[in-house]
């Protein structure tokens, strides 16, 4: 993917304030069989007006930490403060309904699509519920639908779109709410390379139309690594390294670098790169965990 066209965010931000405050979080599945825990104490901080990207292996608890943000699940143990003085694990139903409705725009790995309503209809659903369906949000809304190639499709039903139409109808549907969390949950999962590159450039130019929202991604694709201000890489439920500040940047500078130097001919040389960018992260990763685990001994 061509990411040279991909608006990234380097902003500077001054002041960091905290708009999820996570609080040795635990969460544990319970069967007949087996307790599963998918969360083990995870500690950290989003701050508002970032983009935040999660990223890990499969089963390490990625979308269990994005469901308790978006108040879709509720930790067994540990708080979750919203801009340090509401704890979400203590809301009532009537307040999570609230929270969900007006505070949270959730793209779901399963989309969700009604299947009786129009592509259009289904980006039009939040707004009615909100009773914010104005001339101005049609405009948008038809605005975003040709931005990502799909004003064709404007009266499709799900079951007549591709796995990628579906995506991007779905992204529409939480972005034109104008949420002040927006939750993503692979969102290139089923696109192409040129339709991914379009939905990374909508996520960004939504930030930057509403530079306050907190923007969180759950993926597997690196290439969210570019438009990130600070990455978590999650495993076996915990938070194992946070890639941010100078280090996150210049890895964008070595990315960016590497795009405007290395033509399709090098390709080989393209992907050597990439795998030697990838062995160092994991090396910090382990000097990270080492560290960390050095310290609490200390502290015993």
């Amino acid at each position: 993917m061509s990411r040279e066209t991909i608006n990234t965010t380097n902003t500077t931000k001054t002041t960091k304030i905290a708009k999820f405050t996570l609080q040795n979080v635990i969460k544990v599945y319970h069967s007949d069989s087996v307790d599963v825990s998918a969360l083990r104490g995870v500690t950290c901080e989003f701050y508002k007006g970032e983009i935040s990207v999660i990223m890990g292996p499969s089963g390490c608890g990625k979308t269990t930490l994005l469901n308790q943000l978006g108040g879709i699940d509720i930790p067994t143990s540990g708080s979750i403060f919203l801009e340090t003085n509401k704890d979400i694990t203590r809301f009532t139903e009537k307040e999570f309904d609230e929270y969900r409705k007006f505070q949270v725009g959730y793209l779901f790995q399963t989309l969700n699509l009604i299947p009786h309503l129009s592509a259009f209809d289904n980006v039009l659903l939040p707004l009615k519920i909100q009773k914010r369906y104005t001339d101005e949000k049609k405009e948008e809304i038809l605005k975003q639908f040709d931005r990502l190639n799909i004003s064709n499709r404007l009266h499709h039903y799900p079951d007549q779109l591709s796995g990628g139409e579906q995506q991007r109808v779905a992204l529409i549907r939480v972005a034109v709410k104008d949420p002040e969390v927006l939750l993503c949950d692979e969102p290139t999962g089923e696109l192409d390379s040129e339709n991914k590159e379009k939905i990374l450039n909508l996520i960004t130019d939504i930030h930057k139309e509403h530079p306050s929202m907190t923007i969180i991604i759950v993926t597997h694709d690196p290439d969210f690594k570019v438009i990130a201000d600070r990455v978590f890489f999650l495993r076996d439920g915990k938070i194992s390294y946070i890639l941010a500040d100078e280090k996150l940047e210049e890895f964008k500078t070595q990315e960016s670098n590497q795009i405007s130097s290395i033509g399709l001919k090098d390709s080989k040389n393209s992907i050597s790169q990439k795998i030697k960018s990838e062995k160092i992260e994991e090396l910090e990763e382990l000097s990270y965990l080492i560290n960390k685990r050095m310290k609490e001994l200390k502290e015993e």
